[in-house]
This record gives C-alpha cells, sequence and structure tokens, in this order.
C-alpha cells in the first residue's frame, strides 16, 4: 500500500511538470494554455483563440515575477456541457515563495467590469506583496477573458448580465484552485471584488483559510448604508475644502449656472445626467485620495469660465467634469455596483437624503456646498436602467450566509476601510459591523490611512492577509 501511494504521488508530481511546462509555453508564446474539458478540471492542451493586441501587449509587458495563464469555464455554470468562455490570470511569485511552500492569495480587484490589469500593475511593482504567491483573474468579461456579448437583445440581457455576476466569477475562482492548486487559499478583495469575497465564503467555505475585504460596506439595509454614506461625505467634503478652501465657492458658482433641463450625455448616448447633481457626480472623487489633486486641477481650469456665459460654460463643463468622471468611474458599471438587493437606487437615495437633510439644521447652500454621489445617482439615466434594476445585486440574503459561516469558527475575516474613503466609509460600515458583532471571534475591522485607493497603497493591508498565509505541509505539492 505505502509504495502504491508513492507510485501516486510520483505521477501527479510529473502530472503537476507538465502543467508547468504548458503554463510556461503559454507565457512565453500564448501557443498553448491551461483548459477545463470538465468540471473535474481535467487537463488537456488546446489551441488558444485570437488575442487581442491589447491583452497581448499587456502580457508581453507583464512585470517582472508575474506569469500569465488561461483556463476555459462553461459560460453557464449550470449547464456546463454548454458553450466555453475564456479566464484569464496572473500569479505574482518567485522562487522562494514556490520553495517554501506558500499557501497563494487570490484577489478580486473592484468593478464591476474593471479587469485585474491595473491590479497587477499597480501591487507587482509595489513592495507590498514581498516574498508571497498573489493570483490575480481578469474576472469574465473583463481584461484579456472572454468579454461580455455586445448588442444583447433586452429580453435576455438580464439572464446573461446574471452569467457574468458574482457567483459565476466565485466558480471560476474555484475552478482555478482545484486546477492549479488543490488545497484551499486566501480569498482577498477591494470593493466589488469583496462583494465576491463574501459570497466565496458562502458557496466554498471549506476552500477559505482566511478572508479579507477592503472598501466594501454593503448591507441588507440599503437606506442605512446610503444615509451613512451621505454622512461620511459631508466629512470627507469638509476635509477637501480643507485642502483646497477656494473651490467650495467655485463649485457653489458653476453650480448655480447648471438649469434643470441642462443635460449631458456621453459619447455614446448610454446615459444623461441632467442639472446640478452633474457636480454630486464629482463627488466620486472624494474616495479617492490620489484622484483629490486631479479635480482640483480640473476646477482651476474653469476658474475663468465662471465669469463667462452660461451658453459658453457648459461644453467646458462637459469636457473637464462629466468626461473624466465618465473615463475615470465607468458610470453605467458605477450603477450597476450600487444596486441593492434589486431595489432602485433612486428611491434609496431619495430616502437616505431625506433622512440626512432632516438631521441637519444647516441652509440650503450648506447642503448645495456637498459632494454626495447618491443625489447624482437618483438623477443619472442610463439606457437599459429598467433591466439592470431587476437584478438582485448582492444577494439579499448574504449577511445570513456570512453570519452562518463564521459562527462555525473555521473562518477570519479582516474587513478594512480608509479614513477617507467616502465610498465605503466607517459610517457605512456601521449596518455590517452590527450585524457581525455577535461573531467579534472571528471578524475584525480595521481603519486605515487614505481612501477607497489604500489596497495598494497601504502595506499594513497586505502584511495581515500575508501574517495569516501559512505554508502548506511538506508533503503538498500542488504548485505551480
Amino acid at each position: 500500500m505505502q509504495l502504491f501511494s508513492k507510485l501516486r504521488k510520483i505521477f501527479k508530481i510529473f502530472q503537476l511538470l507538465a502543467l508547468v511546462l504548458i503554463s510556461l509555453l503559454f507565457a512565453n508564446c500564448g501557443a498553448n494554455k491551461l483548459t477545463s474539458q470538465e468540471i473535474s478540471a481535467k487537463l488537456a492542451a488546446r489551441e488558444a483563440p485570437h488575442r487581442s493586441a491589447e491583452c497581448q501587449n499587456f502580457i508581453s509587458h507583464l512585470p517582472r515575477n508575474v506569469t500569465a495563464g488561461a483556463y476555459w469555464v462553461p459560460l453557464d455554470w449550470d449547464h456546463p456541457s454548454g458553450e466555453e468562455i475564456l479566464i484569464y490570470f496572473y500569479q505574482y511569485s518567485i522562487p522562494e515563495s514556490i520553495s517554501e511552500g506558500k499557501k497563494p492569495v487570490v484577489f478580486f480587484n473592484g468593478g464591476p467590469g474593471v479587469s485585474a490589469q491595473s491590479s497587477v500593475q499597480l501591487l507587482a511593482n509595489s513592495q507590498n506583496l514581498g516574498k508571497n504567491r498573489v493570483i490575480f483573474l481578469d474576472q469574465r468579461g473583463t481584461g484579456c477573458s472572454s468579454s461580455f456579448p455586445d448588442d444583447l437583445d433586452p429580453s435576455i440581457l438580464s439572464h446573461k448580465i446574471k452569467q457574468f455576476g458574482v457567483r459565476s466569477i466565485v466558480r471560476d475562482a474555484e475552478a482555478l484552485r482545484e486546477l492549479i492548486f488543490g488545497k484551499s487559499w486566501s480569498v482577498a478583495g477591494h470593493s466589488f471584488g469583496s462583494s465576491i469575497v463574501m459570497d466565496y465564503i458562502h458557496y466554498a467555505p471549506d476552500h477559505v483559510d482566511s478572508a479579507y475585504i477592503y472598501g466594501n460596506s454593503v448591507s441588507n439595509d440599503p437606506v442605512a448604508w446610503s444615509l451613512g454614506r451621505i454622512q461620511s461625505q459631508e466629512r470627507i467634503t469638509q476635509a477637501y475644502y480643507d485642502r483646497y478652501p477656494d473651490d467650495k465657492n467655485l463649485i457653489l458658482k458653476l453650480k448655480s449656472m447648471i438649469l434643470d433641463d441642462d443635460c449631458f450625455e456621453d459619447a455614446h448616448k448610454k446615459f444623461r445626467l441632467c442639472g446640478g447633481s452633474l457636480f454630486d457626480a464629482a463627488g466620486l472623487y472624494l474616495g479617492f485620495t490620489d484622484q483629490w489633486e486631479t479635480f482640483h486641477n480640473n476646477l482651476n481650469k474653469l476658474r475663468v469660465s465662471a465669469f463667462l456665459p452660461r451658453q459658453l460654460i457648459l461644453p467646458t463643463l462637459k469636457s473637464q467634469i462629466f468626461d473624466q468622471i465618465d473615463s475615470q468611474f465607468n458610470l453605467p458599471a458605477y450603477l450597476l455596483g450600487n444596486m441593492t438587493s434589486g431595489q432602485d437606487t433612486k428611491e434609496i437615495c431619495t430616502k437616505a437624503y431625506k433622512l440626512f437633510k432632516d438631521s441637519r439644521a444647516k441652509n440650503q447652500e450648506y447642503l448645495d456646498s456637498l459632494l454626495i454621489d447618491c443625489r447624482f445617482l437618483s438623477e443619472l439615466s442610463i439606457k437599459g436602467h429598467e433591466v439592470i434594476k431587476k437584478i438582485n445585486f448582492p444577494n439579499p440574503n448574504f449577511i445570513e450566509h456570512l453570519q452562518h459561516e463564521l459562527s462555525k469558527g473555521n473562518i477570519s475575516l479582516k474587513i478594512f476601510t480608509g479614513k477617507l474613503d467616502s465610498l465605503t466609509s466607517k459610517e457605512s460600515l456601521m449596518p455590517l459591523k452590527n450585524s457581525l458583532r455577535p461573531f467579534s471571534r472571528n471578524v475584525t475591522f480595521f481603519e486605515l490611512e487614505g481612501g477607497h485607493e489604500g489596497y495598494y497603497v497601504n502595506k499594513e493591508f497586505w502584511d495581515q492577509i500575508f501574517q495569516n498565509s501559512a505554508l502548506y505541509p511538506s508533503s503538498h505539492t500542488n504548485d505551480i
């Protein structure tokens, strides 16, 4: 029996060495790739489809110590024998992390609808990852992975979006974990990626050693969550004006020049924003302290324009504020990311903002000076919005699922937010914090310096992750 066991281990090692060779061939020339023809993740070499020039350029300029790979998964995990799509992943590792058998961490970037590629560049070129192993996925529909279908019939759009949603991404990651590691790993996420982490805990708790989320405070009480976010934006708007005191009067001046029927559309006319809520959209910049200077500089370009006739300033406003926000934040995806339990954003924000106004004995000018993204989300008009808002995002029972898994005591969860993160603030974390209070032995909250961008700036976030990223047992050989 011992001989048979040893032979099985030797065979497994050779199988994995073949996997390494396939992966290296793919990373170097793109001719072969990892592929999964069955959910059981049996491997076979298969010719790669044509990659876009943008994808080829990214892979050819990957940072040092980062390799690329790809594998096939079902488009619809509930019908695994149907159409397949390709998922790309990137592994950061150095020889020491492989030889020491360190457990990998899978990191899910924010979005939705955003590839992992900027996170790969930012983190792999920083000192934060150290001598550790981190896996990034181009979530389905993004980056080098198979793209989301264009020009869908509205009658099937809702179904297709669900196929590209959180649970499908979790199952894609599970296929990769089984494909190249076999054992459990740590899961971490930023913003929308944190929603993936929380669903991962529910879907595959036995394969999660520890979990880390940065910049996500969603709750099953959307009005309380939105109110907390508004309260933080009041605090952080003031912090912005402390840094740039002249901007407050300029914003009020420009805001007064925009009438309710002045509307701004994107180049593809997929969405429209009318009235002074344009500047509330600019409040998105508040969440990213590394973007404050950009917003300030854009305002400075409008300083002289504030004295021009209204008809002349509107095109400048569109180019300097609206177009900049659209390119920076991808407004349709941002709206989708803020849908809560299938409820209408406008209804939620209207209720939350009324609670906020009623709790403040402030004049209208003061309220107008604040940059509150909930007011702009109430006014943003998006083509297909009626279809999008029917999608339950996130799962309305996710808190109960999270509580259930944490009650078992097998998973530790660490939740991080930035002190100046107006998108996911300590105020908006309160509903989630209260929900998880009974499980305080397994849940820890951290408040770090900076804003929503802190996941790549704050080394403490990654130190906490790697502190609990133990080594695999010496007998484990599933390493690439």
